[in-house]
């Protein structure tokens, strides 16, 4: 499969990575409002184990899209996809070792991890939009 069909499978099956966006933005939303109305460290907790939910949720929005929100076996672009998850995985301990020192600077962290992560799914979905993505996840954490 070449670079470019592995793209398109990959557009195609999750819609353009759209329903993944979505599901991020609903966790995120959901950690804001626990920390409205909760401590720091509850919307911490809700942004962690609502992460777990992101890709779940994204597939189910995809298939709900009449998408498969499944890639094609073989499509070599899964290697990378894994890769940006295992590496964001890597982050949290640090981001949650941060958070110890100053639970203000958990959020802007994991957005620079989060903003990271976008940068993967430009070469992913073949959409430089991701880059924009990434950086505006970064802006946001300053």
């Amino acid at each position: 499969m070449q670079i470019k069909d592995a793209q398109h499978n990959m557009r195609h099956a999750y819609f353009n990575g759209a329903p993944g966006v979505l599901a991020s933005a609903l966790v995120w939303l959901a950690a804001a409002l626990v920390a409205l109305a909760r401590s720091p460290d509850t919307s911490i907790a809700t942004l962690f184990i609502g992460g777990m939910f992101i890709h779940p949720l994204g597939m189910l929005i995809a298939r709900a899209l009449r998408r498969p929100g499944v890639h094609a076996p073989g499509n070599p672009l899964a290697a990378l996809a894994l890769e940006g998850t295992v590496l964001m995985l890597f982050a949290l301990p640090l981001v949650f070792a941060v958070s110890r020192l100053r639970v203000d600077w958990f959020f802007p962290a994991m957005l620079l991890v989060i903003g990271g992560r976008y940068l993967t799914f430009a070469t992913i979905y073949g959409m430089r939009l991701y880059w924009a993505c990434g950086a505006a996840l970064a802006v946001a954490s300053a």
